[in-house]
């Protein structure tokens, strides 16, 4: 299966409040050809400690197996200092493609810096 997708956005950034939004529009085009659009939004937030959030949430196209069907996401999670050079990550999502199935997840990780 080939599919072609276009995914043109935005980011404003307000530094001096440590927030940012990002807009996505997700174009899909199947092996037919035929359009089908979506959007994504994201808020990223930095707290004075140096820890981060993010939150999001989809609507979008996705093809799997030569079916394209619509998708509904949401996630959340961020990050916190442990060390100079250490950082724990977290977080959260959730899809749900219509008429098939429902996924769940969530992810902790650490991230080292040289």
């Amino acid at each position: 299966v080939s599919v072609t997708t276009f995914l043109p956005g935005l980011r404003l950034n307000a530094a001096r409040i440590g927030v940012s939004a990002t807009v996505r529009m997700i174009n899909l085009w199947d092996e037919q050809g035929t359009h089908r659009a979506g959007v994504s939004g994201r808020l990223d937030g930095t707290l004075r400690s140096g820890a981060t959030l993010y939150a999001g949430a989809a609507t979008y196209p996705d093809t799997e197996a030569g079916i394209t069907r619509q998708v509904h996401s949401l996630f959340l999670g961020g990050t916190v200092p442990i060390a100079e050079r250490i950082t724990l990550r977290a977080g959260l999502d959730y899809d749900r493609r219509r008429s098939t199935y429902t996924r769940k997840g969530g992810s902790v990780g650490l991230q080292f810096g040289f």
